[in-house]
């Protein structure tokens, strides 16, 4: 089981006070998180969810989006990070574009 099919997008959102957003959609690539696309009446923001085991990872993400946003470089801006039944994850500012992926 994949981790977008362990988790509950929603559940998850209303830890960051989200509640009742517009719509959810999980977005496809990223082998080791789960995204959504998440709407609400007045922005989209993105929702990333770690493994578990994989808190060190996320706690080095916090780490390179500031550095890299402090180096004017395109990336989300990190808007809340939670624990939420030992999934950690990060509340993020929607950026449209190709993914590094796609890019290379």
């Amino acid at each position: 089981m994949s981790l977008k099919d362990e988790l509950d997008p929603v559940a998850i959102l209303t830890k960051f006070g989200i509640v009742e957003p517009i719509s959810v959609t999980i977005q496809q690539g990223g082998s080791d998180t789960a995204v959504w696309r998440v709407e609400q009446a007045d922005k989209v923001v993105a929702l990333r969810v770690f493994h578990p085991e994989d808190q060190s990872f996320y706690e080095v993400e916090q780490i390179a989006m500031r550095i890299a946003a402090k180096a004017n470089l395109p990336v989300p801006q990190v808007l809340a990070a939670e624990i939420w039944h030992d999934y950690p994850a990060l509340l993020l500012s929607w950026c449209p574009g190709r993914t590094l992926g796609e890019q290379l």
